[in-house]
């Protein structure tokens, strides 16, 4: 079995940090001498390893030689010791003896958090998510997950005793079990826990009332397939990582009239989505593949987007009726993932990174720089705006067909004097934008800009 499916793993993708991190605690659990008994407990896993270790160890083209012959001879003993010049007893005692030296090694190294450690009572072991601590840091709300049967709890952090407050789903040994729903977030005001959860194909939102203990049960629009995240941007507003149509995007989601507004339109996943405040400005930090801060509409390609994520910063005040929201790389790491951003306090938030090779929770801060400037001339005489050059870092260009539609209006209701002085300021205009240089975009309402970025980052 180990063959196989470790065969079609590591052909998928040849490793990541997850599987190494599920690889470094089944060994130093110690419950495994060799890879014959770590393969029969895992085999998807101890399988996917020792194709890695060979490739690594032996060279990539090792792995079909191996296959090939594998097939030919109908014996894996006979393939791994024409291959490799070793018997299968003794690469496998290799591969055991490489990672264990490995992870021990990784081991003495690791520092375990500081803080007082929450004890959460758990005697069969179920995984444990969602854990969102309220406001006030008095009280902890997870979920428990037991092979499709999700409970809900809230847990005093001082006397430890918790409560189950809302239950869905049943036991499913057959069924792929979806760790994804139920979705947890604290209201700002430290009154209500929202719970999104799932039930058959419809996804519904649960707001329940910490003192009164009132449930309000409202069905999600069935636009979204899928909600990846949510927090809280206000007491009745919530900010969403969402599918909609086969790509994720960013919503901000209105509980009072149930509507939601568009955020971010593109084929980049923007996923973990954290609302933050910055010196009294409303943003949304979450985590994206997205190769640069441009929050433009851009159409799915044939390529699916498979980049590292980094971390970005939305800000909600500068979203105007036909304007983008402006956007903010915080993190560029090409070859690393950051993920789950949170908000600290107005400058600090933490994120998780496997820059090391191993998932750490590190903290940064946001700091002001001069992003763009920009020099505007008034031709006050026919109502009209000309641009000068102002630059920011990317370019980008935008067609709007109803830019010129106030201008002509003007022209049709002037008479004849007018129509000549317009004329003439007209002519003016025109010979002073083709001594301009070209521009990068076209700005709705009248007007080029041409932006570039003079300031760090």
């Amino acid at each position: 079995e180990w063959f196989k499916d470790g065969l079609v793993s590591y052909v998928g993708e040849e490793w990541n940090t997850e599987l190494d991190d599920q690889l470094r605690d089944v060994f130093l659990s110690g419950k495994y001498a060799d890879f014959d008994a770590m393969a029969e407990a895992h085999p998807k896993l101890a399988g996917h390893a020792l194709w890695y270790y060979i490739s690594q160890h032996y060279g990539h083209s090792t792995v079909s030689n191996l296959l090939y012959l594998t097939r030919i001879n109908r014996s894996i003993e006979s393939g791994f010791l024409y291959v490799l010049g070793s018997t299968y007893f003794k690469t496998t005692q290799g591969w055991y003896s490489f990672f264990q030296k490995r992870y021990e090694a990784e081991a003495a190294e690791f520092a375990k958090p500081t803080g007082k450690e929450i004890v959460i009572k758990n005697k069969r072991n179920l995984p444990i998510s969602q854990l969102k601590i309220s406001p006030d840091g008095l009280k902890i709300a997870y979920v428990s997950n037991e092979i499709g049967k999700t409970c809900v709890w809230i847990q005093d952090i001082a006397s430890g005793e918790r409560k189950l407050i809302f239950k869905s789903g049943s036991r499913n040994a057959i069924q792929a079990t979806d760790y994804n729903y139920p979705l947890l977030s604290w209201s700002p005001t430290n009154m209500e826990l929202a719970v999104m959860y799932e039930k058959r194909d419809i996804v519904k939102l649960l707001r329940y009332n910490v003192l009164t203990k009132e449930k309000n049960t409202e069905l999600m629009s069935t636009q979204f397939q899928r909600i990846y995240s949510m927090d809280y941007a206000s007491p009745n507003d919530l900010v969403l990582s969402a599918a909609v149509r086969g790509q994720s995007d960013l919503f901000l989601y209105f509980t009072l009239n149930r509507q939601t507004q568009r955020l971010t339109t593109d084929i980049w996943d923007d996923l973990d989505a954290s609302f933050t405040q910055v010196r009294g400005q409303r943003g949304i930090l979450f985590s994206s593949n997205r190769p640069d801060s441009l929050n433009i509409p851009v159409v799915l390609d044939s390529v699916l987007p498979i980049q590292d994520f980094d971390i970005f910063y939305l800000n909600l005040e500068s979203i105007g009726f036909r304007t983008a929201g402006e956007l903010v790389q915080v993190t560029r790491t090409p070859h690393a993932n950051e993920r789950q951003p949170v908000a600290i306090d107005s400058t600090w938030f933490g994120f998780i990174s496997d820059e090391t090779g191993v998932f750490n929770r590190k903290t940064g801060y946001l700091e002001d720089y001069v992003h763009h400037f920009e020099n505007v001339m008034d031709a006050a005489h026919a109502g009209l705006e000309v641009f000068q050059p102002s630059f920011r870092q990317h370019p980008a260009t935008i067609h709007d067909a109803n830019m010129f539609g106030h201008a002509f209006e003007v022209f049709e209701d002037m008479g004849a004097e007018e129509h000549g002085a317009f004329a003439a300021l007209a002519e003016e205009v025109h010979d002073f934008l083709h001594q301009l240089p070209p521009c990068d975009r076209i700005e709705p309402g009248g007007g080029f800009i041409k932006d570039q970025d003079i300031g760090p980052g």
